[in-house]
């Protein structure tokens, strides 16, 4: 009877198989992770006696542990502002989609006059201006809701909306940002929309500005 080479066999006599080596991505590193980093090195910094070369690479250490701390922070903050408005922007998104679609059947008709075709391409224009507010808000920002059922007449909720619908119209005027609907769903995973996007200027404390934007 014949032998069945085993697995062991085949070892010894060498397997000539390929075998592809998948290394591990590095673990990132929790903000108080850095942070602790971060006391240690400046502790570092503050001896008197330290040779200039430690020194030197001491520095060069602060400043990127620094880097790293605030890129997490940011990102985290991203995170937690995404989570926290995702479902009024999903339907807030519906809504609009659905107006983008109302407005598209209209101008399908043959017997529209040119001043009513002109008005639903108008309103036509401002939802796909909606769509866009809400694909590209600005993602260190608490989300200003386009159908508020609270503080909708809050002057300064009011003004910082609009202020980003005008960045949006004129990003869209530029070819910056998609005309279409279907374009725009396309583009939302381009992220350097939102960066273009200045930051509201801070006035007071965080707490301040919070307060400035609802929940």
């Amino acid at each position: 009877m014949p032998k069945v080479a085993s697995a062991t066999d085949s070892q010894a006599k060498g397997d000539k198989r390929p075998y592809k080596y998948i290394p591990k991505k590095p673990e990132s590193e929790s903000a108080s992770q850095l942070k602790k980093k971060l006391r240690d090195t400046q502790r570092l910094l503050k001896k008197e006696k330290l040779p200039a070369d430690v020194r030197v690479n001491a520095e060069r250490k602060l400043k990127a542990i620094q880097l790293q701390l605030d890129e997490l922070q940011v990102s985290d903050k991203e995170k937690k502002l995404a989570s926290k408005y995702r479902m009024v922007k999903f339907f807030e998104r519906q809504k609009v989609t659905r107006k983008i679609k109302q407005c598209e059947k209209k101008l399908e008709a043959d017997d529209l006059k040119s001043k009513e075709r002109k008005s639903i391409e108008t309103e036509l224009k401002e939802h796909q201006v909606n769509l866009n507010y809400i694909l590209h808000y600005p993602r260190l920002e608490k989300y200003i809701s386009l159908f508020p059922k609270e503080n909708a007449d809050d002057p300064e909720v009011v003004k910082r909306r609009e202020e980003i619908r005008g960045k949006i119209r004129e990003m869209m005027d530029n070819n910056e940002l998609p005309q279409s609907s279907e374009q725009s769903f396309e583009a939302f995973d381009r992220p350097e929309a939102s960066k273009k996007f200045k930051k509201p200027k801070n006035h007071g404390s965080e707490k301040a500005e919070q307060d400035d934007f609802f929940e």
